[in-house]
């Protein structure tokens, strides 16, 4: 049960640290449209 825990946990901090890439990458291009 607490590896399952473990298991969730570690796909929500990837999917999340994807997301902040995601903008991360997007704001770079927005600055260096400017």
């Amino acid at each position: 049960e607490h590896k399952r825990a473990l298991d969730q946990l570690q796909k929500l901090t990837d999917s999340f640290i994807v997301d902040i890439e995601q903008i991360a990458r997007d704001k770079e291009a927005e600055l260096m449209e400017v």
